[in-house]
């Protein structure tokens, strides 16, 4: 089996497994196979330097570290010099982009300071450098360990008057259900099946399902459509 080579009149590339390479640059950087394997001498994203700043220029637009660009260029198939290549020409502000996903962190996931700070200082994660990770922490302008924002929402989840994460309960004028892990709920009956919220995590008052019995009943009429039996009725 051919391995590391070019096979088949020197038009396709076998990678170290033998299989054939597509999308790639290939041959230490220097060539390029496109979706069907053929080589292409001239490929629309020019040389393999250029071509790997584009692709470096792309991974920095959602926020990547250094470290986290590089490896992805290497993951595409470019070499150690083309990849190194776009990095020290990559106009990158790494500390902005720490802060963007530290944000994000906090957002989506209601992350401490010290959470988000394993996290993006992580080597197994975002894999930013530490004085990066700090740069972020501090322009976060998050509350101190212990401490916490009252009456207001924190991404998905709600803290009270007393500072405490609500869970399983109304919260913010009765608008909206967080569940046992403090989130908002979307999508779904709550309260014990009494009440509907939508996809915005707003009660509805009279949601086109109707009540959880009826809405229950409609699904499992849908089930005995398919010829399901009552114990596969009761498993879905």
């Amino acid at each position: 089996m051919a391995k590391n080579e070019w096979v088949d009149g020197g038009r396709y590339y076998v990678d170290s497994k033998g299989k054939m390479v597509t999308n790639k640059w290939v041959d230490g950087g220097r060539y390029y196979v496109g979706y069907d394997g053929v080589w292409q001498p001239k490929p629309a994203a020019g040389n393999p330097y250029s071509a790997a700043l584009k692709r470096a220029q792309g991974y920095n637009e959602i926020h990547l570290s250094k470290k986290r660009i590089y490896e992805m260029l290497i993951f595409e198939g470019f070499n150690s010099d083309t990849a190194q290549y776009a990095i020290n020409h990559l106009q990158a502000d790494y500390k902005a982009n720490a802060l963007a996903k530290a944000r994000d962190y906090r957002k989506y996931s209601n992350l401490s300071k010290t959470q988000i700070y394993d996290w993006l200082t992580s080597p197994s994660i975002d894999k930013f450098t530490k004085e990066e990770a700090n740069y972020a922490i501090q322009k976060l302008n998050l509350p101190s360990e212990g401490s916490y924002p009252r009456n207001k929402w924190v991404g998905y989840y709600y803290y009270k008057s007393d500072g405490k994460m609500a869970k399983n309960e109304w919260v913010d004028g009765g608008r909206y259900y967080v569940d046992s892990k403090g989130k908002m709920v979307t999508n779904k009956w709550v309260d014990g099946g009494r009440y509907y919220v939508g996809y915005d995590g707003v009660w509805q008052p009279k949601p086109a399902a109707g009540n959880p019995y009826s809405a229950a009943l409609k699904r499992a009429q849908g089930y005995n459509e398919i010829h399901l039996s009552k114990k596969e009725f009761m498993r879905c």
